[in-house]
């Protein structure tokens, strides 16, 4: 009996050092989180939602809303229509990793803009060590798809045009629905 009880002793202090460890490791994530929330004034100081923060918040989860924040939040975006808008909203519709070019030059500033930030932000994450998912991927493609369907080009052609599939242009446009 006194073999179990020592065992098992062992075994109850070895799990209340995980316990211990764990902790650590989710307290540090969550100063990581909160230093970069703060380095990018989503949050303040005293770790209270800021303005911007509030607007990431109220875009939701569907593309990021963290980028799309700053993106809507940035005072050359007004000089967009629209229909430019919506489309730069395209970028967060990326199925694969693409290498196509958008022929639109508002929209070429919009992603630029909006890539310069991504990148702020996956440099600040890499340093702090927090994940990195897919949410951070952009893309021009459905920059140009977006903008095209909005001005009245018919399905058909787009689908000719940019070589995709009519189940991937219902998903993507599903989804620049539920951004917009």
């Amino acid at each position: 009996i006194w073999k179990e009880f020592n065992d098992i002793k062992a075994e109850i202090e070895k799990l209340e050092q995980n316990i211990k460890n764990n902790a650590t490791i989710v307290n540090d994530y969550i100063q990581s989180c909160q230093e970069f929330l703060f380095e990018h004034e989503f949050i303040d100081e005293e770790y209270q939602i800021t303005k911007l923060g509030k607007l990431a918040i109220a875009l939701g989860s569907e593309g990021n809303p963290l980028l799309l924040a700053k993106i809507i939040s940035n005072p050359n975006i007004t000089t967009l229509t629209h229909i430019d808008l919506a489309a730069l909203f395209g970028m967060f519709c990326v199925d694969k990793v693409e290498d196509y070019i958008s022929s639109n030059p508002l929209l070429i500033a919009g992603f630029e803009m909006a890539e310069e930030i991504n990148a702020k932000f996956m440099n600040n994450m890499a340093e702090l060590m927090l994940t990195i998912d897919s949410s951070w991927s952009i893309g021009q493609m459905y920059m140009d798809i977006a903008h095209d369907w909005m001005s009245g080009i018919p399905l058909q052609q787009l689908i000719n045009t940019y070589n995709i599939f009519e189940g991937d242009f219902v998903k993507n446009m599903l989804k620049l629905d539920k951004l917009i």
